[in-house]
């Protein structure tokens, strides 16, 4: 990834996760740079031979535009591919945020997804309250023990996690009243984070 190495707009570059995650790490502003002009994909490393996923979220932080994952397990990473192409119906394209597209916007090439401080972007306060879930456990409601972890996943500023206390042998109708209050960094009106519910059962 070169800048002075210019590729046709139609050519398309493919690179494993541990290299994706090396050069993010690295170098993330030209990442995003590369990734203004030329097509990047990432895709799993051979060394996953169970087929599970790697986080998407980071990668699309850094503007890489195709994300492969294994679509044969549905897990957390998966649900968040689903969840970001929901925005848009399903169409198959997401839009990037501004400040990786627009000239104009003040982080425009000072963005980096590894930062803690972002001046000119907008935070947006979540308070969530998590009151009750309902047949939880349907098969056997009286012996399930539900407990609810929520995770916001985005740019390492954004992410974090809270767990609810366990309901002891309710998986029919248990009261969490978990109250979370999230910060999240807006990327003009587009949020990167998502928000992922997982119920346990002990």
């Amino acid at each position: 990834m070169s800048r002075k190495w210019r590729h046709p707009v139609f050519e398309c570059c493919s690179i494993n996760e541990t290299t994706a995650k090396k050069l993010c790490r690295k170098q993330p502003t030209l990442v995003l740079s590369h990734t203004e002009t030329q097509l990047l994909r990432t895709y799993p490393a051979g060394m996953r031979i169970d087929s599970s996923n790697f986080n998407p979220v980071l990668f699309w932080s850094f503007g890489i535009q195709m994300v492969a994952l294994n679509y044969q397990t549905e897990d957390a990473a998966l649900h968040l591919n689903t969840a970001l192409f929901e925005q848009t119906g399903r169409c198959g394209y997401v839009l990037k945020p501004a400040l990786m597209r627009d000239r104009s916007h003040v982080m425009y090439r000072r963005f980096n997804p590894w930062g803690k401080e972002f001046d000119g972007l907008h935070v947006l306060h979540v308070h969530l309250t998590l009151i009750s879930g309902q047949y939880l456990c349907p098969a056997n409601p009286s012996a399930g023990s539900p407990l609810l972890d929520l995770e916001i996943v985005g740019i390492p500023a954004d992410c974090v996690k809270h767990k609810s206390k366990m309901i002891q042998r309710n998986g029919l109708n248990p009261v969490f009243q978990v109250r979370s209050f999230l910060k999240i960094i807006k990327f003009n009106s587009r949020i990167i984070s998502i928000l992922n519910q997982l119920i346990f059962f002990k």
